[in-house]
């Protein structure tokens, strides 16, 4: 979580993915109002240093100058103890953010491990090799973090990592970084066939090892050829009919 909130403000002007928010209302409603202002005040953060920065500004290196890039690093991960907050539905009772001392955005930061910071910073370098040419390639305003698509209602909310031009970009920092998981082929899948009318015109699709600083990337047509042998228009309509019958059949049940 924290390192693709790290390679997105890379790309585009950083936005602040919809799950992080909803992560900062849930551990408000779980732990308290405090909790959720010092959330509401480190997203604030973020947007405004990232925005300072011009950390996706081309020409520039990733890395921003070590001070700054540790304090970005910092935040990206405890954004990451929030929205982890969303998708466990609960404060795991290891989470940093159970401290009752925390009051300020400083006070979040100091207790991020230093080693969390240097895993982040060693995976920013890799992207910059991997992914150098193809942030260069695309102005920022033709990057979009978390991507949301026609379809994502029909599947309880869903968004991408990163549209860049017309590629569809996820992210896998996977503690098996040698190993590529059938779910992570069909999650992409997913992604490109919630996509029902076109509107994103996703032309190809890739994924990237963020501790390998591998990517492999597939044109949509030869993808989908490979994966089901059908077109992705085809596809698309299946999975759209499939997904709101679904949705129709839970409806009729309440």
């Amino acid at each position: 979580m924290a390192i693709d909130l790290r390679i997105r403000s890379a790309f585009t002007v950083s936005r602040v993915p919809s799950s992080v928010h909803l992560g900062i209302r849930t551990a408000g409603v779980l732990l308290g109002r405090g909790i959720e202002q010092l959330g509401r005040a480190l997203e604030a953060e973020f947007l405004a240093l990232t925005e300072d920065q011009g950390s996706s500004v081309r020409g520039r290196s990733w890395t921003l100058p070590t001070g700054v890039e540790s304090r970005l690093d910092r935040m990206c991960v405890a954004l990451s103890w929030y929205e982890r907050t969303y998708r466990d539905g609960c404060v795991m009772a290891a989470s940093p953010l159970r401290d009752p001392a925390l009051c300020q955005v400083g006070d979040l930061l100091r207790v991020v491990p230093d080693e969390a910071v240097r895993d982040l910073q060693v995976q920013v370098r890799l992207a910059e090799r991997a992914l150098g040419d193809l942030r260069d390639d695309v102005a920022q305003q033709d990057c979009v973090s978390g991507p949301e698509f026609a379809g994502s209602s029909d599947v309880g909310g869903a968004d991408g990592d990163l549209l860049v031009g017309d590629v569809l970009l996820e992210m896998k920092a996977s503690s098996r970084p040698d190993f590529l998981s059938d779910q992570a082929i069909w999650q992409l899948a997913g992604y490109a066939l919630l996509d029902y009318d076109d509107d994103l015109g996703i032309r190809s699709v890739a994924l990237y090892q963020t501790r390998l600083g591998w990517c492999i990337r597939w044109p949509i047509e030869q993808f989908f050829h490979t994966l089901a042998r059908q077109q992705v228009s085809d596809l698309r309509a299946g999975f759209r009919r499939q997904l709101q019958c679904e949705r129709d059949a839970r409806g009729s049940a309440v």
